[in-house]
């Protein structure tokens, strides 16, 4: 018991796991990201720099924001802040062609890296 005990009181080195930050909540947009990683260095970059942020991304499927008068295809929202870590949501339409799934997805990921590099961004109000 005190070897386990130990083990899990023992510092974290960089040898630790690495933190996924841009967690995929759905498996067709999980597919869409990983394509997109491997076929764009736009989206490859994306997801790089926003890696080496503070962030957690999630990506939900949804229609976002339905109540406007035209619905987008895409949304990002602040969920919170909490330990270091600030937390997105990123919502994308898991109807829409995979092509224009992928050209939403990256949108979103560019507004998640406008908010990663935003270190003011600590609330709703400050990411309105």
């Amino acid at each position: 018991m005190l070897v386990t005990l130990s083990a899990c009181l023992a510092p974290i080195s960089a040898d630790a796991p690495h933190v996924q930050v841009v967690r995929v909540l759905n498996t067709t947009l999980d597919h869409d990201l990983k394509d997109g990683v491997e076929r764009s260095s736009t989206m490859r970059r994306l997801v790089r720099r926003i890696e080496r942020s503070d962030l957690i991304v999630h990506v939900v499927a949804g229609v976002p924001r339905l109540d406007r008068p035209h619905p987008a295809a895409g949304s990002t929202r602040f969920v919170g802040a909490h330990g270091g870590r600030r937390y997105l949501r990123i919502m994308v339409d898991e109807a829409l062609d995979a092509d224009t799934r992928a050209a939403v997805l990256a949108h979103e990921l560019q507004h998640a890296l406008e908010v990663a590099q935003a270190r003011d961004v600590v609330d709703q109000a400050s990411f309105e």
